[in-house]
């Protein structure tokens, strides 16, 4: 069969798909978390001797803290949140300590692991998601509805007839 439509990818699952899809964005869109713990700046990191910042804030999964973060300042951040701009390094939430509600005292860290993960991590813009013949699964659909696909191009499914003949037949 080689007639092809275009569909909802709601309507995609086990359907055969007629043409290579690629990613019309990056995932993740922005830097985010791989973690939950602190963001702050490396640079900070370094330079502070007693491992003390201000609390400046949250981060959360879908709800990013808006405020620009100053020097000797960290965002409470949870996994998949956005880091902050000013941000290149995740500290473990297990290796604080509270000062008070708003003082964080870090303990010991390698700061060799940043705990981010950069813009196109998982997928980058452009970048093929699915191929051209792959029969669609959850799995591949979640991918597609990942990347903002909501129209695919598969083969059409094919019609079949079946026609019984003979006297044998009752």
């Amino acid at each position: 069969i080689e007639q092809t439509e275009t569909i909802s990818l709601a309507s995609g699952m086990g359907r055969v798909l007629s043409e290579d899809v690629f990613s019309p964005i990056s995932l993740p869109p922005f830097k985010s978390s791989a973690m939950d713990g602190f963001a702050l700046r490396s640079s900070d990191w370094i330079n502070n001797t007693d491992k003390t910042f201000n609390l400046a804030g949250i981060s959360l999964a879908g709800h990013p803290i808006s405020d620009p973060i100053n020097k000797g300042e960290c965002v409470r951040i949870f996994t998949g949140a956005k880091v902050p701009d000013e941000c290149d390094q995740i500290i473990l939430q297990e290796k604080i300590d509270f000062v008070d509600k708003s003082i964080v005292r870090f303990l010991d860290h390698n700061p060799s692991e940043t705990y981010v993960r950069l813009v196109g991590h998982d997928v980058v813009e452009g970048q093929c998601i699915a191929p051209r013949r792959q029969q669609l699964n959850p799995i591949s659909l979640s991918r597609l509805s990942a990347s903002g696909v909501n129209k695919i191009n598969v083969f059409k499914t094919p019609k079949i007839g079946l026609l019984s003949s003979g006297d044998e037949l009752v």
